[in-house]
């Protein structure tokens, strides 16, 4: 259904709380996009474990079912990979590469990508509700993303997926958080920006409780951090992308906005995600059960919703005849203007193109190629000064410790194999590195447990092409 993303084409950034919020909330602006080959990087912040049991949950005898944290993570997920390889590839068991990656020095997340679309990747971070609801002392502070983001806790457990190439839990700050998500954000260099409402409509207010939100705590919480992802991005001389919001829980408080074809399309993605499509699933994790065929039944899924819509007016015609487009981006207005009355063309062009080309190929497994960066210092774009040093770092025309692929100019911690000791010099880019594990996790490991079973007999330090684990 889908090419493979042009190197210049648009790039999505998604940051979502729970592995169906973009299935909810976005789509089917999600599907559109993939269905035309673009780039598209999501990230979710949260283990999205509920109460542990993927049994429905209009079901009489659901509470007798054993919980299973880490079992109800891995079902959500994959039923998330099965909706993504349908809306990608027009088939659910599509194979997918799974890997650990260390973001940032201890702050390590899972990335899967579609071994015949590798430009679609996905990120799990696996933040879990820290409480006694969920096994934890009840005389333990309280930890969950709200609370992670306003300073209430200083740290937050992470859990593991039940299939996991991340093998140890670790425990996040806020700090950890943005700092992996600006990380991200420098590696796919986004044109677009999707995440939750930062600021949603209030339902109620009443002095003991204080104000009711329309939408879920999480998802605000995902909203700010990203925002603030955003900005640190912004500040090292990343590119703004154009910012979209969109509304969540609170879209069951207004009409349907969906034509009857595209609200069948973006159930029947749901359905997909919660193995409730009809599939034979011979699986353990084949999806998220607890939703079953029940998934229109949650009126907030009816709508697709911006939370701050944009006008019709964003396209001006100046009194010189020419055309002026106004936008937003990284919360910084932009105007772009023609050169000249029915030209077409716009005044203010990217600076370095060659670079926006670079930037946007950096899908594994393909390396970037230095000979294809360009030096912006002639550049007359307002940005021209950071982003020279950005291009002058990539294509590695200045000593360490400028290192390509971070967001700033101190050295990062290497990807250890087989648990060699970081070094204080510019390491290789993490998404160009093999799939192995991080020095934080000990062993070096294939990106898959059922890739290692498939590879037995193979060359230790090499990897079959295409390799990677069926969707159940």
């Amino acid at each position: 259904m889908t090419q493979p993303a042009e190197a210049n084409s648009t790039s999505l950034f998604q940051v979502f709380a729970h592995a169906d919020d973009d299935l909810y909330f976005v789509n089917p602006d999600l599907y559109r996009l993939l269905a035309a080959g673009h780039r598209v990087t999501s990230v979710y912040l949260t283990a999205g474990e509920a109460d542990g049991r993927n049994v429905d949950t209009r079901d009489p005898l659901r509470e007798q079912a054993p919980v299973d944290f880490a079992g109800y993570m891995e079902a959500r997920q994959n039923g998330l990979r099965a909706a993504y390889a349908t809306m990608v590839l027009g088939k659910r068991e599509a194979l997918w590469v799974r890997e650990p990656v260390e973001l940032v020095p201890g702050v390590a997340a899972e990335r899967c990508y579609l071994s015949e679309a590798p430009h679609v990747q996905l990120f799990f971070l696996g933040l879990r509700m820290a409480d006694a609801a969920h096994g934890f002392p009840a005389d333990q502070p309280s930890a969950r993303l709200t609370s992670l983001w306003d300073g209430r806790a200083a740290r937050q457990p992470t859990l593991v997926a039940a299939e996991s190439e991340l093998h140890q839990p670790q425990a996040l700050g806020r700090e950890d958080v943005v700092a992996a998500l600006a990380q991200l954000l420098f590696y796919a260099q986004p044109t677009l920006l999707w995440t939750m409402d930062p600021d949603p409509l209030h339902e109620s207010y009443d002095e003991a409780r204080g104000i009711t939100s329309s939408d879920h705590a999480d998802h605000t919480a995902t909203a700010q951090f990203a925002r603030e992802a955003l900005r640190r991005h912004l500040r090292a001389g990343g590119r703004p992308p154009l910012t979209e919001h969109f509304t969540g829980y609170g879209n069951k408080n207004w009409p349907s906005n969906l034509s009857e074809r595209s609200h069948a399309l973006k159930k029947s993605l749901v359905d997909v995600y919660a193995g409730a499509d009809g599939h034979a699933c011979a699986h353990r994790y084949c999806g998220d059960l607890q939703l079953g065929d029940g998934a229109d039944i949650r009126r907030y899924g009816w709508s697709t919703r911006s939370r701050y819509p944009q006008g019709t007016q964003w396209l001006h015609r100046q009194t010189d005849g020419r055309l002026a487009a106004y936008a937003v981006l990284g919360d910084q207005a932009a105007v772009w203007t023609e050169t000249e009355a029915g030209a077409g063309r716009s005044r203010d062009r990217s600076c370095c193109p060659a670079v926006t080309s670079c930037r946007a190929s950096l899908s594994p497994p393909t390396a970037p190629a230095a000979s294809t960066w360009s030096d912006c210092a002639a550049s007359r774009a307002p940005r021209a000064g950071s982003m020279s040093k950005w291009c002058a770092c990539g294509a590695r025309r200045t000593p360490a410790p400028c290192c390509p692929g971070s967001p700033s100019a101190t050295p990062t911690r290497p990807l250890a194999t087989g648990g060699a000791a970081a070094r204080s010099v510019c390491p290789r880019p993490w998404w160009t590195r093999p799939a192995t594990s991080m020095s934080s996790h000990g062993t070096s490991r294939w990106a898959s447990a059922c890739d290692a079973r498939r590879r037995r007999g193979s060359p230790p330090g090499r990897r079959s092409a295409g390799a990677g684990c069926r969707t159940p």
